[in-house]
């Protein structure tokens, strides 16, 4: 038996991995060190700038004469952010998208009655239509990674005519 947590991570996070191996005399870790354990946990880290995809992790458990083999997934996700806004004759609009992110808002740092207009928490990915602003004003997009990392992103709506 082997079990990864969490299943989604990304670049740089720990993956707990729990294996054991009943009735048997030898165990072996692909992808991870059993440490000649035949039960036990072990962390692994996820390496730096791993791309998207899915980190394997196996075990090979033997008697010496039978040998079995399981294996648990963690799928990789390299966090993304893009945010950019325009402003028309009396609106404006922001428009988003993210991956590998678990929670995002949205506000206007000084601006707080422009950050009172945003519904918070925002999806993953959306357009917005906004006022116009009669300043210059910074549009922040704020997320948490699915790793817990927080990560921003700004960008300015330029004040109308």
């Amino acid at each position: 038996q082997i079990s990864c947590q969490p299943k989604v991570a990304e670049s740089g996070m720990k993956v707990g991995i729990a294996f054991g191996c009943a009735n048997s005399t030898v165990s072996e870790g692909g992808g991870f060190d059993t440490g000649g354990r035949l039960w036990g946990a072990t962390e692994d880290g996820i390496p730096e700038n791993l791309p998207n995809g899915t980190m394997i992790y196996a075990l090979k458990c033997s008697d010496g004469r039978k040998t079995v083999q399981a294996s648990c997934s963690v799928a990789i996700m390299k966090p993304f952010m893009l945010l950019t806004g325009e402003l028309a004759d009396s609106t404006g609009s922001l428009a988003w998208v993210t991956r590998g992110m678990d929670v995002c808002d949205i506000s206007a740092p000084g601006n707080t009655e422009l950050s009172a207009t945003f519904e918070n928490p925002v999806p993953q990915s959306g357009a917005l239509i906004v006022p116009s602003v009669s300043t210059d004003t910074e549009i922040a997009l704020t997320c948490t990674t699915v790793g817990g990392v927080v990560k921003q992103l700004t960008t300015t709506l330029k004040a109308s005519n």
